[in-house]
């Protein structure tokens, strides 16, 4: 088994090292947002007193990360993993970030530190992560991808090679237009229910198992509904407004704008 980093431990991020701890790897983990504590008694997981710090040694750095700015300061930052990085070292990125930024984050890692940058956005949640049910798309050199795949194949159902640095990210972000489209579809369906005075929680219900019905509705909407998760709503927003900025000159671009702009509406109504 290896000797694994692994920096960002939010609901994705625990999810995912508690599996690779769980399988038998040894896992250095930091955050500076979360409280670990929950992680405290996990075999083979022990918590790290910086980023520097968890990639020492490493033979793998997994990064789970909210935005670019982030990445960039954990990376390349006074006490980041760079500090501890020795040639070839890979890192595994699960953040969802523009991708011009994963192809000049690959360089700039390469260049500075000899080690291998893999992006490598994700679909699906927490419990899918805990029980290996991921689907993963993997972007950088081939060989790269060949020696992260080992590790990602412990939590990820289907983990595919999209080619160089970056598209991976394009490709998460054709899922993600996909993803929002229908979340905003599914507020739609609320705000009818209400002007009809239904009650939207029963028609959501009711439309349980019609063609209109998908994976979607059972694994988001219940908790939109009740507005406990206006982290997932700020993330389909950062999404859709990378999706926005690839297709500027496509002609879906205002379709588009105007997903954005609801998702925009909902996040400030929940907070």
């Amino acid at each position: 088994m290896s000797e694994l980093a692994f920096v960002g431990m939010g609901r994705m991020g625990s999810a995912i090292a508690t599996r690779l701890a769980t399988l038998g790897h040894r896992i250095k983990a930091w955050d500076t947002r979360h409280d670990l504590a929950s992680t405290r008694d996990v075999i083979n997981l022990s918590l790290a007193k910086s980023a520097a710090h968890a990639a020492m040694g490493a033979a793998g750095v997994f990064l789970c990360l909210p935005d670019a700015q982030t990445i960039e300061t954990v990376i390349f930052g006074p006490d980041g993993i760079g500090a501890n990085l020795a040639p070839q070292t890979l890192i595994v990125d699960h953040s969802t970030i523009h991708p011009q930024t994963a192809k000049e984050i690959a360089e700039r890692v390469l260049d500075q530190f000899g080690a291998i940058y893999i992006d490598a956005p994700v679909s699906g949640g927490p419990h899918q992560a805990r029980t290996g049910r991921l689907v993963i798309w993997a972007a950088g050199s081939k060989s790269g991808f060949d020696r992260a795949a080992v590790w990602m194949n412990d939590y990820g159902s289907r983990v595919v090679h999209t080619g160089p640095s970056g598209t991976a990210q394009m490709v998460k972000a054709c899922n993600q237009l996909v993803v929002c489209s229908t979340i905003v579809a599914w507020m739609e369906v609320v705000a009818l229910a209400n002007t009809l005075q239904l009650e939207p929680q029963n028609v959501i219900e009711q439309l349980s198992g019609a063609s209109s019905d998908s994976m979607l509705r059972s694994f988001f909407l219940d908790r939109l509904f009740k507005n406990k998760e206006n982290e997932t709503l700020r993330n389909f927003r950062k999404d859709i407004d990378i999706v926005l900025e690839l297709s500027r000159n496509a002609s879906i671009s205002e379709h588009i704008s105007e997903i954005s702009r609801i998702l925009t509406i909902n996040t400030e109504l929940g907070e």
